[in-house]
């Protein structure tokens, strides 16, 4: 009796450790529930271009001018230049180039602030209608100039350079006095280079080529403009570049108001016109008197009065 009560034990705890590793089994090769399923993580934001610093109306918008932030708003508007996602990092690069390459070199219509997306509609780019006048600073004007190889620095002049103004005048009638036959002068200085020929500034500045301009066109003020109108009436214009961040020279405060040809040449300034030739008389038979002219020969600043 005893025995038959113990083996009755045992095959209870028996089939209860079965039913426990049945139970343990099960539920390790059961599918996970939905709980436990790992959740996709959230798609990328959308990102647009904005303003990596404040860009003040009629700016020329720079590479560096330009980078991402994501949308803030729900959409993205139709305005948006929108970072278009590509599957691996060469491809995403590239498309990167070309969108930032889509803006650089316009001229802003409004004020960006830093962080403010970039509108298709508030900037207008090189070739558009109103380019130029976009490019032109509040109150300025555009003058555009003749130039040849010499007078447009031989092709090494490029929008966005500043450049000063000479007058060069020759004038007639002083053969004989050469020190003040020639005269130059500066007449404007400090003018922003906005076109050479059909190259606006912000185009495709093929630098480099060296090609000679035939125009070049500068942003000036209404003074400035009848300054250079009534010079290229009165003798040859040239352009003289100047350097980067140059905005007060400290020659262009002692700058002589003309420069002659004798300010340059000691030659030049020793020529002066001779005594007039008296004209040759007959001679005085009756008196027995011969009178004849006098040849004066000029080598240098030395005179030989020929008999």
């Amino acid at each position: 009796m005893f025995l038959r009560s113990v083996l009755v034990m045992l095959g209870v705890a028996c089939g209860g450790l079965a039913t426990i590793a049945f139970y343990l089994l099960f539920h390790s090769s059961a599918p996970p529930t939905a709980q436990a399923v790992a959740k996709p993580p959230p798609p990328p934001p959308t990102m647009v271009v904005v303003a990596a610093r404040a860009i003040p109306t009629g700016t020329l918008i720079k590479l560096q001018d330009l980078h991402f932030a994501p949308v803030t708003d729900k959409q993205p508007t139709a305005g948006d230049y929108v970072r278009v996602r590509m599957p691996d990092a060469p491809g995403q690069e590239a498309a990167d180039r070309r969108l930032f390459a889509e803006i650089a070199d316009a001229v802003s219509r409004t004020r960006f602030e830093e962080g403010a997306p970039l509108l298709r509609d508030a900037i207008v780019k090189p070739g558009d209608a109103g380019f130029l006048a976009a490019v032109l600073r509040p109150g300025k004007r555009a003058v555009t100039l003749s130039v040849n190889r010499v007078t447009g620095a031989a092709g090494l002049l490029f929008p966005g350079d500043h450049v000063d103004v000479v007058l060069t005048q020759v004038f007639p009638g002083h053969d004989l006095d050469p020190g003040n036959r020639t005269v130059s002068e500066t007449i404007v200085t400090d003018l922003r280079v906005v076109a050479v020929d059909h190259q606006l500034q912000g185009g495709n500045q093929q630098k480099g080529t060296g090609q000679p301009a035939q125009t070049v066109t500068l942003e000036v003020g209404t003074l400035q403009a009848e300054q250079l109108d009534v010079g290229a009436k009165m003798g040859e214009l040239s352009l003289n570049i100047r350097g980067v961040g140059d905005d007060v020279a400290a020659d262009d405060k002692n700058l002589p108001e003309s420069v002659w040809a004798r300010d340059v040449s000691p030659a030049a300034a020793h020529m002066h016109a001779p005594a007039p030739i008296p004209a040759v008389r007959q001679s005085k038979r009756e008196e027995g008197v011969e009178s004849h002219a006098r040849l004066s020969v000029y080598r240098g600043d030395k005179v030989e009065n020929l008999q």
